[in-house]
């Protein structure tokens, strides 16, 4: 569940960062807009002519672009709502098992030693037995 955990704030921090990037390419779609309307309006200079056709196309395409800039970020937004609520279910899960199985799941430090003895899981299924020392074995290797 830590792991999880961790990597859906790893996951958070990504689409932060893609969000970012969709907002950046909305201004800057929103800037090639404004000059597009501005060359029609002023004529365009004399470098770059553009007729009505061309403009109401470029017009056209960023409208487009700035329509699908649109779905990605909601598509963002809407897995930032799907992370959170799953983060806030591993909290809770955590919490649950927390209050279990009577381990401080999150507060307790990688380094530090555990409240209770460790048992390994095969001698809680299985029990312990002590193994016999064969000592044939140790004669028969020198042997060879």
């Amino acid at each position: 569940m830590k792991k999880i955990k961790t990597e859906l704030t790893t996951w958070l921090k990504q689409i932060v960062q893609l969000k970012d990037e969709v907002e950046h390419r909305f201004s800057s779609l929103c800037n090639v807009q404004e000059k597009i309307s501005l060359a029609l309006k002023e004529g365009a200079g004399e470098e770059i002519k553009f007729s009505s056709h061309q403009t109401a196309k470029f017009q056209g395409e960023i409208l487009n672009m700035k329509q699908e800039n649109k779905k990605v970020s909601d598509q963002l937004q809407a897995g930032v709502d799907h992370i959170t609520s799953i983060q806030v279910e591993v909290d809770r899960t955590l919490k649950k098992l927390d209050d279990e199985f009577g381990q401080s799941s999150g507060n307790q430090n990688a380094g530090q030693a555990p409240t209770r003895a460790k048992i390994q899981f095969r001698k809680l299924i299985f029990g312990s037995k002590r193994k016999k020392q064969n000592n044939n074995f140790m004669l028969s290797a020198f042997a060879s």
